[in-house]
């Protein structure tokens, strides 16, 4: 995990599906938008992770603090985060200009967007720190 005090957030360090320190064993779980919040509540209802039970998907902004604008493909700190996929990552942030989209931030370039829910996109999962 990688907790930032400067936004109260600690983010699991690993993509949905991979593991190890490098973050490069296992196979990149990609979901719909559905599934992606299906994934939180699947760890938290079994345990969770890291000794906590309260992962969820992150809202747009908060996926977008993670970006490095110094760094491209990725966009992100890659000594905290490794093997970042360069692909959109889902956000919990609904886009309420057309009821099928969900915001999404490129980390591939930095960029955010809306895209339909039946994309397939990897999830990165955030928890509040109290």
């Amino acid at each position: 995990t990688v907790t930032d005090t400067s936004t109260a957030l600690m983010w699991k360090q690993c993509l949905e599906g991979l593991s190890g320190i490098t973050c490069s064993s296992g196979i990149l779980d990609e979901q719909t938008w559905s599934g992606a919040l299906q994934i939180a509540r699947n760890i938290n209802n079994n345990g969770g992770y890291a000794g906590y039970a309260d992962w969820r998907l992150p809202n747009e902004a908060e996926l977008v603090s993670l970006i490095e604008e110094q760094c491209i493909e990725p966009a992100i700190n890659e000594t905290a985060f490794p093997n970042t996929a360069l692909k959109f990552f889902w956000s919990a942030s609904p886009d309420f200009n057309n009821d099928t989209a969900t915001w999404f931030v490129d980390f591939k370039h930095g960029a955010t967007g809306t895209i339909t829910r039946e994309q397939l996109w990897p999830v990165r999962l955030v928890r509040s720190v109290q």
